[in-house]
């Protein structure tokens, strides 16, 4: 499957509009998560924190973003969500 950033655009728009309507202050748990793992690898030159069921990997850019010395993998078991994110996110 290959998908164009477009098109990846629209439908990691739609998974995060649908699971900001199951998963209430998704954003603050984001973040309360994202002070966790950084609270915990704080003491770690480049430390290597794992998203298991990634998705498309919201989380797991978020904290690309937020911690940008981290190498961040994100897992998923469903091969096109990952594609999705590949197009989307791109590398981080």
């Amino acid at each position: 499957m290959s998908v164009n950033t477009v098109a990846a655009a629209r439908w990691v728009d739609r998974w995060e509009r649908q699971q900001q309507r199951y998963a209430i202050d998704r954003e603050e748990a984001f973040t309360v998560i994202a002070d966790i793992v950084e609270g915990v690898t704080a003491d770690r030159r480049a430390p290597l924190v794992l998203d298991l069921g990634s998705g498309p990997g919201s989380l797991a850019a978020r904290l690309a973003r937020r911690m940008p010395r981290a190498r961040v993998v994100a897992v998923d078991a469903d091969p096109r969500l990952l594609e999705l994110g590949r197009a989307y996110y791109g590398p981080a």
